[in-house]
């Protein structure tokens, strides 16, 4: 949802993955937070008080109430809560995303786009993830890219001994969820 809406994100190293931009109270833009781990990964005891300080500062935006004091224990708890992640991302860092992969390993399972495909694609000039979705249809199944659009950019990082943030990610379009045009057809279009 956060890339659909055109929120900035950026690259972290850590979680292998493109999440939003936040400030300190998980604002991504005017009235939009992002929490959870969608914000970054950092556990479920972690998301919960994610979410609370970011409606804290929901409250105090929407009525001018003052949550100074609840703020900053939550984020206090926050702080807590996040000092093991160092740990744990040192003891299981993202391996290579083609590390166990040869030519004929999988990356989109829904369109069946293998990794040589994705390579022989970055090969004819494929510069980024959504003209290597044009040349190959990875992204474009039932999923939508869930499954392959983080390992896509990872692998033509790879390929091109780039940045994640240079290489860039795949366009999120609606709809999110697939709608088969035949669950139209059938719709009653007689009930409000």
């Amino acid at each position: 949802l956060s890339r659909l809406m055109n929120l900035p994100h950026r690259w972290r190293t850590a979680d292998a993955a493109f999440v939003p931009d936040v400030d300190p109270t998980f604002r991504a833009a005017d009235r939009v937070w992002v929490v959870g781990d969608g914000a970054g990964i950092g556990g479920a005891a972690l998301a919960r008080v994610r979410g609370e300080i970011a409606g804290l500062q929901i409250v105090a935006d929407l009525t001018g109430q003052d949550t100074a004091d609840r703020l900053g224990a939550a984020t206090a708890r926050a702080s807590r809560l996040a000092k093991a992640r160092p740990l744990v991302e040192r003891l299981y860092p993202a391996r290579s995303v083609s590390a166990f992969a040869d030519e004929d390993t999988v990356l989109c399972r829904c369109e069946g786009v293998t990794f040589g495909a994705v390579r022989a694609a970055v090969r004819a000039d494929a510069t980024g993830p959504n003209r290597v979705k044009a040349f190959t249809r990875c992204g474009m199944g039932p999923c939508q890219g869930r499954m392959c659009a983080n390992p896509l950019t990872r692998l033509m990082a790879e390929e091109l001994s780039a940045h994640p943030e240079t290489v860039g990610a795949l366009r999120i379009r609606p709809p999110l969820k697939p709608i088969l045009v035949g669950d139209y057809l059938t719709l009653d279009t007689a009930d409000p």
